[in-house]
């Protein structure tokens, strides 16, 4: 019996799309600032439906490589991808494992939540309290947001450069993989009161307190992740 190897999973034809899309950007096909042929013509000239282009869309401009200007189209986005980004849109579109995504967020932002209870300031609680807010708000749309941003408020408090780089650039990613988990239809999971630990422990600036509620709390993003 073989070990160690894991199912072969086929890539979705939204997948497949972003990624024939993607290599165009990479390989100069289209610059930055140039626009992307419309929904129709990607449709017509791929042979697919137009809700696979528009999700192959929106997967690629979660990553930040391509931008929407209402009323005009998709364009490219003018910031230079580097490598390190490239390499994590293209994790991101593969968007099924979720597993080693959240090892790594376990690996930055346990540590970022010990040192946020450590640096925090008076302005950095207001953020946080504001965003704790907003993730009670019934639009999964701004759940998310606030989610995500929830977690970049900590890195920001955390007083560390690199490590903030870091997060925002996964920032995207996160946003995505919980709107297709669709972990946020879990009635069973108090998604705003583990929040609400990890910043009462920010708040009254106990590290180790903070480090074991966000590893907590991304314990469950993996188990309610693995539910769907």
């Amino acid at each position: 019996m073989l070990k160690e190897l894991k199912e072969i999973r086929p890539k979705k034809t939204y997948e497949q799309v972003a990624e024939s899309l993607r290599n165009l950007i990479y390989n100069g096909t289209y610059k930055p600032g140039d626009k992307l042929p419309t929904l129709v013509q990607i449709s017509e000239q791929l042979n697919v439906s137009k809700a696979t282009v528009r999700e192959a869309l929106s997967a690629l401009q979660a990553n930040g490589l391509i931008i929407v200007r209402h009323g005009e189209g998709y364009y490219v986005s003018q910031v230079d991808m580097d490598p390190f980004q490239r390499a994590m849109s293209g994790v991101m579109l593969l968007a099924d494992d979720l597993r080693q995504l959240t090892e790594v967020r376990r690996i930055l932002e346990v540590g970022a939540c010990r040192l946020a209870a450590l640096h925090r300031t008076s302005e950095d609680l207001l953020l946080l309290e504001e965003l704790l807010q907003a993730m009670r708000h019934e639009d999964t749309e701004e759940v998310v947001r606030a989610d995500a941003q929830f977690h970049l408020a900590i890195a920001r408090a955390a007083k560390n450069q690199v490590l903030y780089a870091l997060l925002q650039t996964m920032a995207p990613i996160m946003q995505q993989s919980m709107v297709q988990s669709q972990i946020l239809r879990s009635t069973d999971w108090d998604l705003v009161q583990e929040h609400e630990t990890i910043y009462q422990s920010i708040y009254t600036q106990n590290g180790e307190l903070a480090a074991e509620s966000m590893l907590r709390h991304l314990d469950s993003v993996l188990r309610y992740t693995a539910r769907g």
